[in-house]
């Protein structure tokens, strides 16, 4: 059997059988998105790492190094938010191709750089390699949490709301418009779709206002698209959930783009990813503590959904009836069929 028939989440489930440590330091290890160690009775470490291929990740025609730099170290720093966690540190290991110039590794860092500025975490290490066609990105960020507060996939509870942060489906739409235009990677054409796409943002003070104030029962961050992500939650919580169409919140950019039918622009918002959001769900005695600290920010949170018993993931329309899904999203694996 090739890796390709499986899948990605069954190749990760196969691992984890085979291999799974029972160290009594691991507290979260294969299958979350970061493992939690405990290293103290006042902290837990986290460690999470992404790597980034040309051609598989990202298209060297519709980015410029900065904002790749900027990228690559934001998706791994989203792993960190979505555990409610701190980043303190980060290792960089690269596989370069001979023909990139020195002023393409500069911008490269640079952007990374500029984003570890501004989450407060600091280049500590790694390693450089040649490649004969490629260029490959490994990130590996350490990170801390307290374990009284400590988010993981596994703790919906049936009856629990279903809230994202911010807005959903600017990156797949920005990434919509790059490929069909690769001139709006330029610096002077990005829009806020585009900007959306080629460099997110990670939500890391909005993950760890949820844990820290014991608002979330479960959470992830939506790189692979709400639906698989969501789907993620519901496997490891033995759950169902219910998805309302209508609740899915959208940026006015979004909104206002008239390039793309309806439909195209609803299966952005629900299986498109890498907007990096925070998704999580809140028991219904917290949702107005949630909404209370949500005014307090100034990215809003939006509740999209239910959490029920049913083990099934349906979403509905705004007539209330089932919404015909195209795909839930992206899986490394089934992409390459």
């Amino acid at each position: 059997m090739d890796i390709k028939e499986i899948g990605e989440s069954n190749l990760i489930q196969r691992i984890a059988d085979n291999y799974r440590s029972s160290h009594s330091s691991i507290i979260v290890g294969i299958g979350d998105d970061a493992a939690a160690l405990k290293v103290s009775s006042q902290n837990v470490l986290l460690t999470t790492g992404d790597l980034l291929v040309e051609d598989v990740h990202f298209d060297l025609s519709s980015t410029d190094s900065y904002y790749l730099g900027r990228k690559a170290l934001a998706v791994n720093l989203s792993d960190i938010a979505a555990m409610g966690g701190s980043a303190r540190f980060f290792l960089v290991s690269l596989a370069l191709p001979p023909h990139l110039s020195l002023a393409f590794v500069d911008d490269l860092y640079r952007g990374m750089m500029e984003l570890a500025d501004e989450c407060d975490t600091h280049l500590v290490g790694g390693d450089t390699n040649a490649s004969p066609l490629k260029l490959m990105i490994s990130i590996t960020v350490l990170g801390e949490a307290h374990p009284d507060n400590l988010l993981k996939r596994s703790g919906a509870q049936v009856g629990d709301s279903i809230f994202v942060t911010g807005t959903l489906g600017d990156a797949a739409l920005g990434l919509i418009l790059l490929q069909n235009d690769p001139t709006h990677a330029a610096p002077a054409t990005l829009n806020a779709l585009t900007s959306r796409h080629l460099s997110p943002l990670p939500r890391l003070k909005e993950g760890k206002k949820l844990a820290d104030n014991h608002l979330a029962s479960a959470m992830i961050d939506i790189s692979d698209g709400l639906l698989i992500d969501l789907e993620r939650i519901l496997t490891a919580s033995n759950k169902g959930a219910t998805v309302f169409l209508s609740q899915l919140p959208r940026s006015k950019d979004f909104e206002q783009n008239h390039l793309y039918p309806e439909k195209t622009k609803f299966d952005c918002a629900l299986g498109g990813g890498e907007d990096y959001e925070l998704l999580f769900t809140v028991p219904p005695s917290k949702e107005r503590e949630l909404l209370r600290l949500g005014t307090t920010t100034d990215v809003p949170v939006t509740k999209i959904g239910e959490v029920n018993a049913s083990q099934k993931l349906v979403v509905l329309d705004h007539e209330q009836k089932p919404y015909p899904v195209a795909d839930l999203g992206y899986d490394h694996f089934l992409s390459m069929r």
